[in-house]
C-alpha cells in the first residue's frame, strides 16, 4: 500500500469508511437471509398436518353434508369472482404444534392455499375442542383482513 494514501484519509473520514463497508455487508446479508426465507420451511414435518379434503376440510365433524356442501359453494363462487382461495378447516387436535397460529400458517403453507403469484390466500381453522379460532391470511389478503 501506498503511503501517501493513508496520508490523505484523514480522521473523520474513516468512519465513514467504516460505516460504508458495515452497510454494505449488512445489506449483502439480508439479501442472503430474504433469498432464504423464499422456501417454506415448517415447524414440525408436514406429515404432522392434516390432509385436505377441499376448500372444506371437516375433521371435527362440526358440520351436516349439506352445511358443508353449502360451504363449499360459497368459497368456490367467491373465488371465482375475486381468485382469493379460502380453506375451512375444523381440527380436533393440533398436535405436535401448540400454538393454533403456528399450526394454520403451516396448513395454509403446506396446502398451498393461495395464488403463488398474488399470495392470496386465507384459512379459517376452527379448534372447537379448545374453543378457538385462528385466520391465517397471504400477504395481499392481509392488507384487507390481518391476522
Amino acid at each position: 500500500m501506498r503511503p501517501w494514501l493513508i496520508e490523505k484519509i484523514s480522521i473523520p473520514t474513516m468512519p465513514r469508511l467504516y460505516l460504508a463497508i458495515l452497510l454494505s455487508c449488512l445489506v449483502l446479508s439480508c439479501k442472503t437471509s430474504i433469498q432464504k426465507s423464499e422456501h417454506v420451511q415448517f415447524l414440525y414435518q408436514s406429515a404432522d398436518l392434516p390432509k385436505s379434503t377441499g376448500v372444506v376440510t371437516d375433521l371435527a365433524n362440526l358440520y351436516t353434508s349439506s352445511q358443508t356442501d353449502e360451504f363449499r359453494t360459497l368459497i368456490q363462487d367467491f373465488e371465482k369472482e375475486t381468485s382469493n382461495e379460502i380453506a375451512l378447516v375444523t381440527v380436533t387436535n393440533i398436535h405436535p404444534y401448540e400454538d393454533l397460529a403456528i399450526f394454520t400458517t403451516d396448513l395454509a403453507n403446506h396446502w398451498g392455499v393461495g395464488k403463488e403469484s398474488s399470495n392470496n390466500g386465507l384459512v379459517f381453522c376452527i379448534y372447537p375442542e379448545k374453543r378457538k379460532l385462528w385466520i391465517s391470511t397471504g400477504f395481499e389478503t392481509e392488507k384487507i383482513l390481518t391476522d
